[in-house]
């Protein structure tokens, strides 16, 4: 009996039948595949691997010769009662034939003899020639119900076939080379150990020594290694592994490169590669091994990821019993036709995770991924991570290349930027162009955000609002009890709250608003202040073919819940959401509809509830729970093992997390969420958590600035006997409020102490806004003597002038000394006068001749002399730029655009976050921020001097917004009041229990920061019920 890999067919009588002789007719070396795929949407019917023989191909045809009505050609067959005509069966099967070639050809480079046969299961040769299927198939070439009524028939019938079609220069179908034919189909498949040179293209192997290893092994596992297999190896013992790795270390001097921290560079000259100092495990770039004590029957063998049961518990006991991490090798290699939820712990390596897992789905043998550019996209949080992660691939592919100098990596390196890596928002404009038109955009509509526009037109809908009412009571506006500017500022925040949080202010119902006994007509501004003026700035930006950011998350789930499907042209076969808990309601419905939308898409998302710490963004943490709508479509996998913290500071967090997880503050369990390392810092023991007590405000900065220079001082001390990278060598001090950081930077000032802070949403308050701005006046006002000082004294020409002098000339008299300074330095800068740059104004594209100026005068180096200092001016500048041109077509951008837009943004203070830089640095350095900016970070101590605030506290924001059940409800401080009051909808009970889980994660995210130490501080007088400094007491 044949073996019969898949079940029988049960649609059609002739296949099911087929199914049955060549099973039972067969002999039991001969493997039978029926309805697979080789190309995506061409199914065959039944293909034979046949050891030492080749492939068969069979197209199967169920036809009855007293049903065929004509046979007008090869490829008109009209069969009785149907109104399709049928083609050629022969090529039909031809073309499955070609498939196999290629794909054998492609995936394993080998080119086996691949023939094609038809089969008629209820047609004689007789009935085949009666009804002249003869000019349809070649008799030699197709198989009869005779043939299928004996097993030297059909077996004679095959071997003929062979036998007239043998090809040259094809590869022998022999044992291993059929192994690695099943090996792609049967992911349970075990290749025996002389088969395993033939799996040398896969893209990982994983192999268990059982024995001693040979110099043969070695070589082997070096030569896979090199030609661009991931390889994870255990060996019994400390010589076999240091065998292996001096054959790595001699690969990678022959080959002129060298392993650099996680990562394959060309050498520099006389630099070689020491891999000798190596105990219990080596890792490097797609290679890793460890030694293991495990009595097994032989050796183990895994490709690509598909192992059986009994090798599932092998590698459990190994993962058990060394660092190496399975639950990361489970994810990926997770199966290609699944969704998969990763929910990775802090500093458990999801970034590598999501490189790694699209590296298999592109380079493994099934090829899930052809394509890197149509066929994933990505979804991550911030436009830095989304950059990160486009770095990481880079990085990725091109180290494969320098390892094989494979060309064809090349490609993937190229695609990676043309990627749809993008923040939620720049994703959805990639959706929604498809759909433009149906909103009345243009497909190159842009994304824009105004708060002055928008402002102006809740003013124009607020005046009308108080002029009617001052009419019905004269003293109307007393009842607002804050100035009208104020009232308005607070009217466009609430609406920014539920924007926030993807919910439309446009969509309230009246019936829905609740009541609000301090201000009795708040549901009549919302009715018919807010709602008119939001649909009134939406048809403004839409005429210009813009959209609001805001809008956007809320146009997209419109779209896939209506007139995208028909319009969808994306074939992303994969989606990765990184962050996944920050997603809130609506964006979770968006992805579940457009993998509706988009056929055969499937999910990758990766998160940590335990980190989800922007509710006020709407973020829930029931995220996980809504997107798994159907379980038996999810793998799920969990990652535990720290690759950032000592294990000792993790066991100590492990008490304070479980403790926090039993009130029911955090998700987490002990053993199920608990962090695990082998990280050790070599830092003392007692140094891994301290905590220290203060008696108010004085002696907390006392105690803060003490304990930063003995930070410093352990620093400096471990940097004598270890090497520390830059991480390594930073003091955070995390804070959960930016009037902290105030605090702190200004007795910093005091005690001339240099700290450094993570900058907000400031960019227009910085020095690269604020020059550029002070240039663009002078280029449209050049006879201003105010404006060319500003530009003179600036960092683009930094020449000091003598104020005092210039005060004494007429205006004339200091146009032309300003003119003469301007002229000498663009001269020697430019080799252009002033006036000759003010020329170029009218007949230069301004962002070039922007630009000309920039790189002319190079104001970063006036503005520091410090290498990270003048890198942040630059990124800022272009951020500044980039914004600009978002907001504003590049072909109506003026001088005078460009101005309008930056004194808007600038006298408005608009909140819009400034571009961080990394910093490397040998030197120590002492950063404060805010827990939220901190996250994705990591410092080798995190010092936390406020931890007594009440975090059930109802006082800290003036105003909260949300929806619930399409209920509106809200809290609002009016005017100088110390309380907020809340609209009939407002549950402040559940509000208090939401915050206390939130402020619980908060610090989560902030312990986990730490590399090696922790220092908090008690404030021995806080009286709060429930505070940080309570949770951490355990």
């Amino acid at each position: 009996m044949a073996l019969m890999m898949d079940n029988k067919p049960t649609e059609y009588k002739g296949e099911a039948l087929v199914w049955e002789r060549l099973s039972s007719l067969l002999p039991n070396d001969v493997v039978v595949y029926n309805h697979r795929e080789v190309v995506d949407d061409r199914e065959f019917d039944f293909v034979l691997l046949i050891k030492n023989v080749g492939i068969m191909v069979i197209e199967v045809k169920g036809w009855q010769a007293r049903y065929i009505f004509d046979v007008k050609g090869p490829d008109e067959i009209v069969i009785q009662g149907e109104s399709k005509i049928y083609g050629s069966p022969e090529k039909q099967a031809r073309g499955y034939r070609f498939d196999w070639l290629n794909f054998l050809n492609d995936q394993f480079g080998i080119s086996p003899v691949v023939l094609s046969m038809v089969c008629y299961p209820f047609i004689s040769e007789k009935e085949y020639r009666d009804v002249r299927l003869d000019i349809v198939s070649s008799k030699d070439f197709t198989i009869f119900s005779d043939d299928l009524n004996s097993a030297s028939k059909l077996g004679q019938k095959i071997s003929n076939a062979f036998i007239k079609k043998k090809l040259l220069n094809s590869t022998p179908f022999d044992e291993k080379v059929m192994a690695v034919v099943r090996q792609y189909f049967e992911p349970s498949y075990k290749a025996k150990d002389d088969q395993i040179v033939e799996v040398s293209d896969a893209y990982s192997l994983l192999k268990v020594f059982n024995n001693e290893l040979t110099e043969i092994n070695s070589d082997e596992l070096a030569e896979m290694y090199f030609a661009g297999t991931k390889v994870v190896v255990f060996v019994k013992s400390e010589m076999d592994l240091l065998s292996v790795c001096k054959k790595l270390e001699d690969g990678f001097n022959s080959r002129g490169i060298v392993s650099d921290k996680g990562n394959v560079r060309l050498a520099e000259r006389d630099e070689k590669n020491d891999f000798n100092s190596i105990s219990g495990s080596f890792r490097i770039f797609n290679f890793e091994i460890y030694t293991h004590n495990l009595d097994l029957e032989g050796n183990e063998i895994v490709v690509e990821g598909q192992y059986t049961e009994q090798q599932k518990l092998i590698l459990e006991e190994i993962a058990n019993s060394t660092s190496w991490n399975f639950d990361q090798y489970k994810v990926e290699h997770a199966k290609g036709d699944k969704n998969v939820l990763v929910q990775a712990g802090a500093g458990t390596g999801k970034t590598y995770s999501m490189v790694s897992r699209i590296a298999y789905l592109c380079m493994c043998r099934k090829r899930f991924v052809n394509n890197l550019v149509d066929e994933i996209a990505m979804v991550t949080f911030t436009n830095e991570a989304a950059d990160n992660m486009k770095v990481r691939l880079k990085q990725y592919f091109m180290n494969c290349y320098i390892l094989t100098k494979n060309k064809k990596v090349l490609h993937e390196i190229e695609a990676v930027d043309l990627m749809q890596i993008s923040t939620i928002h720049k994703f959805a404009k990639a959706v929604l162009q498809s759909s433009a038109m149906e909103y009345g955009l243009g497909a190159e509509f842009a994304i824009s955000s105004s708060d002055y526009a928008k402002e102006q037109v809740y003013e124009k809908y607020l005046n009308n609002f108080l002029v009617e009412k001052q009419k019905e009571d004269a003293n109307f506006a007393q009842q607002l009890k804050m100035p009208v500017h104020k009232f308005r500022k607070l009217l466009m925040h609430f609406s920014q709250q539920l924007y926030n949080k993807s919910y439309g202010i446009k969509e309230l119902k009246a019936e829905n608003l609740g009541t609000f006994e301090e201000w009795p007509f708040f549901n009549d501004v919302i009715m018919k202040v807010m709602i008119p003026a939001e649909n009134e700035y939406e048809a403004q930006i839409f005429s210009k073919n813009k959209i609001d950011l805001k809008e956007s998350m809320l146009l997209l789930n419109d779209a896939v819940n209506g007139i995208f499907k028909e319009k969808c042209v994306l074939k992303y076969k994969y989606l990765f959401i990184d962050e996944f808990q920050d997603t809130d309601d609506v964006q979770i419905d968006s992805f579940l509809k457009l993998q509706n939308v988009i056929k055969n898409t499937n999910l990758f998302v990766v998160g940590d509830l335990k980190q989800s710490i922007y509710r006020f963004r709407g973020a829930t943490i029931s995220a996980f729970d809504l997107i798994r709508t159907d379980k038996e479509k999810w793998e799920e996998f969990s990652l535990t093992i720290n690759y950032r913290t000592d294990k000792r500071l993790l066991d100590r967090f492990d008490v304070v997390f479980s403790k926090m997880g039993t009130k029911g503050y955090l998700p987490f369990k002990m053993g199920k969420d608990s962090l695990t390392s082998s990280i050790d810092t070599f830092i003392s023991s007692h140094e891994i958590v301290t905590k220290l007590e203060y008696d108010g405000d004085e002696q907390r900065m006392e105690q803060l600035f003490a304990e930063i220079t003995r930070q410093k001082d352990i620093i400096k001390y471990l940097s004598k006997h270890n090497k520390l990278s830059s991480k390594d060598r930073t003091i955070a001090i995390l804070v959960r409020d930016n009037w902290q950081i105030h605090n702190i930077l200004e007795e910093a000032k005091l005690r001339g102490e240099s700290i450094e802070t993570q900058v907000g949403g400031d960019l227009y308050k910085l020095m690269p806004a604020l020059e550029l701005y002070k240039l663009v006046i002078a280029l449209l006002n050049p006879r201003n003597p105010v404006n060319l000082f500003n530009l003179i004294d600036s960092n683009y020409v930094g020449i000091q002038l003598d104020i005092q002098g210039l005060h004494c000339l007429s205006s004339e008299e200091q146009i032309t000394k300003l003119t003469y300074v301007l002229d000498q330095y663009f001269m020697t800068t430019m080799s252009k006068t002033w006036e000759q740059i003010i020329l170029d104004t009218k007949i230069q594209p301004i962002l070039l001749l922007l630009r000309n100026i920039y790189e002319g005068c190079q104001p970063w180096f006036q503005y520091s002399d410090t290498d990270s200092e003048q890198r942040f001016y630059k990124a800022n500048y272009e951020l500044v730029l980039e914004k600009i041109i978002k907001t504003y077509s590049v072909d109506y951008l003026t001088l005078n655009v460009i101005e309008h837009s930056m004194h808007i943004n600038i006298m408005t203070k608009q909140e819009e976050l400034a571009r961080n830089i990394e910093v490397e640095t040998d030197d120590i350095r002492v950063i404060c921020t805010t827990v939220h900016k901190a996250k994705g970070l990591e410092y080798g101590c995190v010092i936390m001097p406020y931890m007594g605030m009440d975090i059930a506290s109802m006082k800290k924001a003036d105003l909260d917004v949300y929806v619930e059940n399409e209920k509106l409800a809200y809290g609002i401080r009016i005017g100088e009041e110390k309380n907020k009051k809340y609209n009939s909808n407002y549950d402040v009970s559940q509000e208090q229990n939401e915050r206390v889980n939130e402020e619980s994660r908060v610090l989560y995210v902030a312990l986990t920061r730490a590399i090696r130490n922790v220092v908090w501080m008690k404030d021995i007088k806080s009286k709060s019920k429930i505070s940080w400094q309570n949770l951490m007491e355990v």
